[in-house]
């Protein structure tokens, strides 16, 4: 009887990997389906003129006020994906906020969030409204 329980278990685990392993398969399927990127918006930061990442101050207080803002949008609930990772750019006492937000509440929110962050740094909301 030992051997018959032993091989309906094994057979019963063996049914159920293949069924979460295709799955697996579908949820992969699902995933390619959707851009998961911003390589189309990115482009428009290549503009001449426009600060991008590359303008962030190394500094320490650039660096500090950066982390302390993303901290702010990081633990800030209620916020779409794209809100929690806007670009935040400082530099010599000035950030700039750049990226796609879900809506004009959210943009004046993660704007509040950046700017009670910074303290007397001046901030420039940048941020864009987008709709799906």
């Amino acid at each position: 009887m030992g051997f018959y329980v032993t091989t309906f278990l094994i057979g019963g685990l063996l049914i159920g990997t293949g069924a979460t392993q295709a799955n697996a398969g579908e949820k992969k399927a699902d995933a390619k389906q959707v851009p998961a990127d911003n390589t189309k918006r990115n482009e428009g930061d290549r503009k001449a003129g426009l600060p991008t990442a590359d303008d962030q101050g190394n500094d320490k207080t650039s660096v500090e006020i950066t982390a302390k803002i993303r901290r702010a949008l990081q633990d800030a609930d209620g916020l779409s994906t794209n809100a929690h990772n806007v670009k935040i750019i400082t530099n010599k006492q000035r950030v700039i906020l750049r990226g796609p937000v879900a809506s004009a509440d959210e943009k004046q929110r993660v704007y509040k969030l950046a700017a009670d962050a910074a303290g007397a740094h001046t901030v420039t909301n940048e941020l864009e409204v987008i709709s799906k």
